[in-house]
Formats: C-alpha cells, structure tokens, sequence
C-alpha cells in the first residue's frame, strides 16, 4: 500500500531512542566497569535502594555496595559473555545490614549493568516459581491445541489477559512497509476497540523495531513518571551518553508517552512475536490505571510470547512444506515434460495450464523468439509486448516480481486488471525470450487507527513533533495492488527459470 508520506522512513526511524541518558523510577540502574571493580554511574534515585546519594556511590568500588558472593556471581556472569538480560539476586551492603534484591543483570559495550526494581512501588505478590511455571504450562497447552493463526491469536489475548490483569491485550501483525494489523483482541467494555484496524509504521519506528528483536518486552507502567537521570551524566569510559536499548528501565520518548495520553492508556507492555528471527508481530497490553508488574510478572508475560512465536512458527512453517511439495511435484512434471518436447514453444503451450498453476499466476505469457502466446486473464498483446521491451532495457537477468507494477512501470497503468502483479522469468532475455506471470489488481479497503497521513503533527519549528490525536476509523481504499508471491513461489519459479536457461542452451548445442 502506499500512503502520502511516510514518517516511519523519513523521520520516526532515525530517533536515537537509545539516547535518553534517564530511567523510569520505579527501579534503580547501576553500571559497573567490565571487571565488577568500580561503580561507573547510577540512577540518581539510588539512595532508594542503597539509602547514599548517587555522588557518594558513583566511582566507589564495588565493594563497598555488593557483598562478595554477589561480586562472584556477576563476574561469573559476565566471564560467560551473558548478552541477555539474566535475573540474579544479588546482597547490597546497606549502612548496617544487608538486603537481598533480585536484579536483571546484562553486559554492555562499558561493562555491567544491573536494574534494580523497588520494593516501594511493588505490593507483594506471593506468585512462586511453581505457580508462575503451572500458569504458563496451562497456556501453552490451550495455543498450542489451536490449529489455525486466527485460533491461536484469540487464545493468546485471551490467557494473557487473564494471567497479568491488564484491561486490553492485543496481537497485531506487521506487513512487509511495517504497519501492524490488530488480529486479535482481549478487552474490558469500556476499552476502545482495534480488532481489524491497521496502524502506520511510524506508531512503531525502526529503532523500536529493532529494539524488539534484542529485547523480548517494553515496560511502562505509568506514563506520567518523573524521569530520573543517570550520574555523572557522561559514561567515565565511553565519554558520551550510555547506550540503555537494552535496559528494562530506561526511559521513554515523549512522544510516545503523549501517543498513550491520546488513547487514554496510563500503563502499557509490549513483547515481540518472532518469526525466523526476525519481527513478525508485537502483543500490546493496555491498562487505564498505573500497573507495576514484577520481574516474574514479566517473564510470565516473555514465555507466552515465545510460545506465541514458536506455534505460529509452526503453522507458517507447515504451510510452507505442504506449499514446497506440491511445487516439487509440479517442477518434476514440468522438466519431464520439456525435456520431451522439439521446440520450446511447443513445450510452453502444451503445459501451459500446468504453468499457470506452477507460477500461482491468473494467467501467463509466453515471449518467444517474437512470438507472443497467452493463457489465462492477461494483458493486451500489444501491453505485452511494451512491458517485455522494458524488462530487456533493465538487462535483467535474474526473475523480476512485483505486486504494485504501476509503481515502477508507468506503462502498467493501462492494464492493472489483469497485471498488476508480475513475476518474469528471463530465459535469453538479450533476444526478448520471457516467461510471465501476471496477477490481477485485487482492491481492498484497509481500516486505519487514525488519519495515517496525520500520524505526526510538527510544530512550526519543524522539529518538535507530536502524534495524533484520534485513532477513529480512517479508511483507504488500495488499487493497482495484487496479492504478493511467497518466498516459496518465487524459490520455485527461479528453480524453473534455471532449468528453462540450461535446457535452452543445451538444445542450441
């Protein structure tokens, strides 16, 4: 789909969300040089935790916050080169006791960094290892019982409603320009509603994107928190801002916190759906009041998402093998078939039924030697003719697929039809010989949270900016769209093609 403008690719991509040098305050940030010898920085709301300013503690030893077991344990830690963030507890010394703090301990580029969540801003939960591992058994078994992705979305929102309390939970999915679609949703009455809509790129830009394939979740329990710097303000080692993408605590932008005003949400938590490593989707939970959830709460909320991700994984992947061996079939008739044939085009008509189905195309052409023979809904001739003359000026030599062909050829316009989606296989593509599949303009109407061309609204000065204020029913009618082809069918159609290239050369010796 295309939108006027674009903010995820000309703005909101390049924020430098790593930057904000300051935490959320419900927890204390400490970083510690990469030999657990001295305190580099801390949060300036340590004398919570360890009752001394954070001048007193920033550039002391270690010795003087950590018992020594916890200084082993961390050294052991970051001797395994542990990137992920590990839960630990660990014992400070306080001025005349000790206090035992579960912690989440992960190694950056200056050392170690340890996140700390106050107990002031936490009631006691009494959930256990057993009741937590017993919670999350059951919701494994009720996703993985789903046998559709529909199935699977619907139970997730579902338990994870229910295991974290939150008022909505969300699954939404992105497509290949990054706009996400809600495919499912969990909510209280009162909860405005998203099931079905489609929200723009720039809602979540590149840098969050790809904090989310380094960190499993995102955490904002109040949004109208007081942030809390680090000091010193300059990393002693680094001498700049402290890279905190990764860090649990670290504060968020303000635009986002003014996002979550506008759709009345106060406490919000995000975890990542993977697929084959990379971002497929993000549940998205939603809450009216302030919501603290614990480092167990967290994980809870962590494993359902990887359960999330492995079932969907799962379907995708079986759909794909059935998908592969159906066309392994058909490509084993299809060079049978050739082989047999005197000339090409004798081989091209006689299968070409099989080909369409092979391509997954509405109809085919077959571009041969000046001849130009067709299958199926396809365009003019004359169209035909005009597009193959551009494919050879590109001199393109391996296959060409598009699915808005309008876009990059001007000329596509006349027949969107019957082609707006085009897969061509150059077989001698210097004398003009193409094999085409073309794919039919589907329209569609995509419902959008909101005006996505007034997803940003800048200030005068162009440089402050603000999100939209209304996520009402905006809708956009696409045309001169076809349905894209899978990875698997393009596999496949470059399988043939190199077939096609090696048959054709060995008929001419």
């Amino acid at each position: 789909m295309s939108l006027e403008k674009n903010y995820d690719a000309t703005f909101c991509g390049k924020l430098p969300i790593h930057q904000t040098n300051s935490i959320q305050p419900h927890g204390v940030l400490l970083l510690l040089d990469d030999t657990i010898t001295t305190v580099l920085q801390v949060s300036e709301n340590v004398p919570e935790l360890l009752r001394q300013s954070a001048r007193e503690i920033a550039g002391k030893p270690v010795t003087a916050i950590l018992s020594a077991q916890s200084i082993h344990k961390l050294r052991i830690s970051i001797r395994k080169g542990v990137d992920e963030k590990i839960p630990l507890t660990l014992s400070f010394n306080l001025k005349d006791s000790e206090e035992q703090v579960l912690c989440l301990v992960h190694t950056v580029e200056e050392g170690c960094m340890i996140e700390a969540l106050l107990k002031s801003f936490y009631p006691l939960q009494g959930r256990t290892f057993i009741h937590i591992y017993q919670r999350v058994k059951q919701v494994m078994q009720y996703i993985n019982r789903g046998e559709t992705l529909t199935d699977v979305c619907h139970v997730a929102v579902q338990e994870l409603k229910r295991a974290t309390g939150f008022d909505k939970v969300m699954i939404y999915r992105f497509d290949e320009e990054w706009n996400g679609t809600v495919l499912a949703e969990e909510a209280e009455e009162e909860m405005e509603r998203y099931l079905g809509l489609t929200f723009p790129a720039s809602d979540i830009p590149k840098p969050a994107r790809d904090m989310y394939v380094k960190n499993p979740y995102r955490l904002i329990p109040n949004r109208d928190y007081e942030a809390v710097k680090l000091y010193p303000l300059i990393n002693p080692v680094s001498k700049g801002f402290t890279n905190l993408l990764n860090a649990d605590l670290r504060s968020v932008a303000t635009v986002h916190l003014e996002y979550l005003k506008n759709m009345q949400v106060m406490a919000s938590m995000s975890a990542r759906i993977l697929y084959q490593d990379k971002l497929w989707g993000l549940i998205a939970c939603h809450h009216r009041v302030a919501k603290y959830l614990s480092f167990e709460e967290c994980s809870v909320v962590e494993m359902i998402s990887n359960i999330v991700s492995q079932k969907i994984a799962s379907l995708q992947n079986a759909e794909g093998v059935m998908l592969r061996q159906q066309l392994t079939r058909q490509f084993a008739t299809l060079v049978e078939n050739f082989v047999n044939r005197n000339s090409m085009m004798e081989a091209f008509l006689e299968n070409a039924g099989l080909l369409q189905e092979y391509l997954r195309a509405n109809g085919i052409a077959i571009c041969w030697e000046g001849q130009i023979e067709t299958l199926g809904q396809t365009p003019d001739v004359g169209d035909i003719e005009t597009l193959a003359y551009w494919l050879r000026q590109k001199a393109r030599q391996q296959i060409f697929h598009e699915h808005q062909l309008p876009l990059v050829f001007e000329e596509g316009m006349n027949f969107t039809a019957t082609g707006s989606g085009i897969l061509a296989l150059p077989i001698q593509p210097d004398r003009g010989n193409y094999l085409i599949a073309f794919r039919p303009e589907i329209i569609t109407t995509i419902s959008w949270g909101g005006n996505p061309n007034d997803a940003v609204q800048f200030e005068p000065n162009s440089t402050i900016y603000h999100p939209r204020h209304s996520f009402k029913i905006w809708q956009q009618t696409v045309r001169q769209t076809a349905i894209p082809w899978r990875n698997e069918e393009i596999a496949a159609a470059e399988q043939f093609r190199n077939f096609l290239v090696q048959h054709t050369l060995n008929r001419l010796n």
